[in-house]
């Protein structure tokens, strides 16, 4: 599944023209995780080629990570910091970062995330489809949208931790060299990275910050609101960013707000038949050979 190098040229071009006079605004919510909001700011600065600034969202941290995002605005004129002075949550969080952002399409990123060349090229090239209301990227710890695995053998989501030797890029390169020039349609994406459409999103009211004040659920919620709105949800399978998961409030945290969120998102949506939609996005075909490459790949590394 490597690819020749013909084919990597030709993706290369591809997004070369891909260049456009848009920004893309990114915004990324930020709770502590200091180590991690590093690594996910230097790799945007390493990988983006497109117009984009970033709009970091810091919700009251307490690890010093606050003074961390001031350095980075004082050196790069595109970067912008906003500190609450109270913590308002994850949802009221991000939905402030869209009221700063201004542009078409917003990038919604998760702070322990790290982007891998031509990120966001393959998803902005996604928004050229009619009626897109969200467009996700593969990732390591995505749910249904992970590679090579989605579930694990001990039952619960499949992490897809890289074994030693092998980094995020080297996914990424696999997935482009193997160039995909459709989309997945899902019923539900996963939160960890979004390229939003704003008008959709302001259409159905933003994020709900009552049921859904710390996330978790919040994006399903939003995802099936923007699908009974007449939008699409795609998937674009070149697209790979890394999820370290977790980072902000761990692991016990995390599965108490996830049970919360579930418990919200029932009663939102009794009748919104997560399993089926899930379902048809993990037998998808396209999604299939995703798997497959990055799969055959990691088998073959020594």
């Amino acid at each position: 599944h490597l690819g020749d190098s013909s084919e990597l040229t030709r993706v290369k071009s591809l997004h070369v023209r891909k260049q456009q006079d848009e920004v893309i605004d990114i915004v990324i919510p930020v709770y502590n995780a200091k180590e991690f909001v590093i690594k996910c700011l230097d790799s945007i600065l390493r990988f983006t080629t497109m117009k984009y600034r970033i709009f970091l969202m810091d919700d009251c941290s307490t690890d010093g990570v606050s003074d961390v995002l001031d350095e980075y605005a004082d050196k790069y004129d595109f970067i912008n910091v906003i500190h609450h002075p109270v913590n308002v949550g994850y949802t009221g969080n991000v939905n402030s970062g869209f009221n700063e952002s201004s542009s078409q399409w917003v990038l919604l990123l998760n702070s322990d995330t790290e982007v891998t060349p031509y990120w966001l090229e393959n998803l902005y090239e996604a928004t050229k489809e009619e009626k897109v209301g969200i467009v996700g990227p593969l990732g390591n710890a995505a749910s249904w949208q992970s590679v090579p695995n989605v579930l694990s053998g001990q039952g619960g989501w499949d992490f897809n931790l890289l074994p030693e030797g092998v980094n995020a890029i080297e996914i990424a390169h696999q997935l482009n060299c193997n160039y995909e020039p459709s989309y997945v349609e899902a019923g539900v994406l996963n939160g960890f990275c979004q390229l939003i459409n704003r008008e959709a999103f302001d259409q159905v009211g933003g994020l709900d910050e009552e049921a859904f004040p710390k996330g978790y659920g919040e994006e399903n919620d939003l995802c099936a609101r923007l699908i009974h709105a007449g939008y699409k949800l795609l998937v674009s399978t070149n697209s790979y960013v890394y999820h370290h998961k977790s980072k902000s409030f761990g692991h016990e945290t995390r599965s108490e707000l996830s049970k919360q969120g579930s418990i919200a998102l029932k009663e939102k949506h009794p009748d919104y038949d997560w399993g089926l939609v899930s379902k048809k996005l993990y037998n998808n075909e396209q999604m299939i050979r995703a798997r497959d490459v990055v799969s055959s790949f990691l088998g073959g590394v020594k």
